[in-house]
């Protein structure tokens, strides 16, 4: 059952401090111009954790605990946009630098979240870049980027000579992300990605070190499950676009997070896209059990048994995700879409005690999970009409 005592009224939202409903920037009226991909990682050399753990790689768990399904480490760089298009990219993003959707964290001085023109940019590359992520990984693992807009266009962002790394030593709250660079680094001596074996940084964690150099190059990183840090430019100004995948396969778990979102986004969009995405994929996989189940009762159980460990997942994000949101933030809407959150686990979680057997799973949770997703794109699509016409006056 879920523990609700530490419930986010501990913390109510004063009412006087809620934003106006254009919480965030409308798109250009301009049309998007398209992009151009310069390849589509045909031939590139990818490094897998076997190559990194060896035979260990199976079990060797990341931050949160979990253990990966899929033997990928990282792409070497390789160029994935053609140099205009990735001048047009920066040129959305500087317009972007110093607005609403800058936020600098513990971990890294400056980004951008939540730029609809570079959201619907890389959009607009969807089927190419999903087909690219899934040539790359290979192992039979069909990737998708994941139903988060926020995570299709989070810019790290260096201005001028610094000191420390643009983005520490961490691990990803999204399973795969795709690295662009924008800037120049052709004599820059700094900007590289290094990767390390465990994390520890001793004398026996050894360090991988990969550069992005030409505007538009790119790499592909199971950043959940490696060590990375982003080097900051020795010489200026570097720009990085990360895009989120994730593996659409009913047996393999999606532990694609909210935690990015509430720390530094718009916490009433992070908290509605990532029920959008959650909610969709439940499902979608209770629909696929009843298919696998015709062939093969093993999988269709291991199907089961992910949608339940995807729920355990959301009823978690929950319990802890409020204390994520900074205070300033912790305003009247976010409050109301966080009042849904919890009415959305308790109903799953319902489902899910309400099971006789986990061969049934599927069908008392599914049938919870695509009426709440209703609800969900319901009030989601409300929540942006709205927000599109307060932008407006």
């Amino acid at each position: 059952m879920i523990d609700t005592t530490k419930s986010f009224f501990l913390a109510p939202p004063n009412k006087m401090n809620a934003p106006s409903s254009s919480a965030v920037t409308p798109p250009p009226t301009d049309k998007i111009a398209p992009l151009s991909l310069a390849s589509h990682g045909e031939g590139v050399r990818v490094v897998r954790l076997s190559d990194i753990h060896g035979n260990a790689w199976r079990d060797t768990e990341n931050t949160a605990g979990l253990r990966p399904s899929v033997n990928f480490a990282l792409s070497e760089p390789f160029q994935l946009l053609t140099p205009a298009s990735a001048a047009h990219l920066k040129d959305v993003a500087l317009r972007e630098l110093g607005g609403e959707n800058e936020y600098s964290t513990a971990r890294t001085s400056a980004c951008i979240r939540g730029s609809l023109a570079l959201e619907g940019l890389m959009k607009s590359m969807q089927p190419e870049l999903e087909d690219m992520a899934t040539r790359l990984v290979g192992n039979g693992m069909r990737l998708k980027m994941v139903k988060m807009n926020l995570e299709h266009a989070h810019l790290n962002v260096q201005r001028e000579v610094q000191d420390h790394p643009v983005d520490n030593w961490h691990q990803d709250s999204t399973p795969f992300v795709l690295i662009i660079i924008l800037t120049d680094h052709t004599n820059d001596p700094g900007v590289n990605l290094l990767v390390r074996h465990n994390g520890t940084g001793t004398k026996q964690d050894q360090t991988y070190r990969w550069k992005l150099t030409k505007p538009g190059e790119a790499c592909l990183v199971q950043g959940s499950h490696i060590w990375h840090m982003a080097q900051q430019s020795e010489v200026g100004e570097r720009f990085t676009l990360v895009t989120s995948f994730y593996c659409d396969d009913p047996v393999v778990y999606d532990m694609t997070s909210i935690n990015a979102g509430l720390q530094y986004s718009d916490p009433v969009r992070a908290v509605n896209q990532f029920l959008d995405h959650c909610l969709s994929r439940i499902s979608e996989n209770a629909v696929m059990v009843q298919r696998l189940a015709l062939v093969s009762p093993s999988a269709a159980l291991d199907c089961n048994m992910i949608i339940k460990r995807e729920v355990e997942k959301m009823i978690h994000q929950y319990q802890s995700g409020w204390q994520l949101i900074p205070t300033e933030r912790k305003t009247l809407p976010v409050a109301e879409v966080w009042s849904q959150f919890q009415e959305i686990v308790v109903a799953l979680d319902d489902a899910i005690v309400g099971c006789k057997r986990d061969q049934e799973i599927f069908h008392y949770v599914g049938d919870v999970a695509k009426r709440m997703h209703d609800i969900v794109l319901n009030s989601s699509n409300k929540s942006t009409m709205v927000r599109q016409v307060s932008a407006c006056f």
